[in-house]
């Protein structure tokens, strides 16, 4: 069971009201956004832990929204989803930060197994640096 908050931004908002739905069956604080725009103001009240984030929306792309919550909060995590299966969309991704990569259609598992992976990593890299 996880801890913690979830940004989630997809212009989709069947699949925003699924993950939601799913993740706080799960026990995490979960916000939602549609755009890269809703994302940033998101992320600037609540700084979430990690960030799901589509690829392509309209007004920001996701790499756009990527390389800025990169910029500006380094140590958020990011998990890209996509449902462009061109091999270069997911190593560019991968290259500007984003911890993995989930092709849409989404499988449930992998998803919930990557967002606890990377939470775990990152709180204890988190504790790591608060060691004297």
């Amino acid at each position: 069971m996880g801890q913690g908050a979830l940004l989630i931004t997809d212009d989709d908002p069947d699949l925003l009201a699924v993950l939601k739905g799913r993740f706080e069956g799960r026990g995490y604080e979960v916000h939602t956004a549609s755009d890269g725009n809703e994302a940033f103001a998101q992320l600037e009240l609540r700084r979430p832990a990690l960030v799901l984030l589509d690829i392509h929306m309209p007004r920001l792309d996701g790499l756009v929204v990527l390389r800025e919550i990169k910029e500006r909060y380094p140590d958020v995590c990011v998990i890209a989803i996509s449902g462009d299966p061109n091999e270069k969309v997911a190593r560019l991704m991968l290259a500007e930060g984003a911890s993995d990569f989930i092709l849409k259609p989404i499988d449930m598992r992998a998803l919930e197994n990557s967002v606890e992976v990377n939470l775990l990593v990152s709180a204890a890299a988190e504790s790591e640096l608060r060691r004297p």
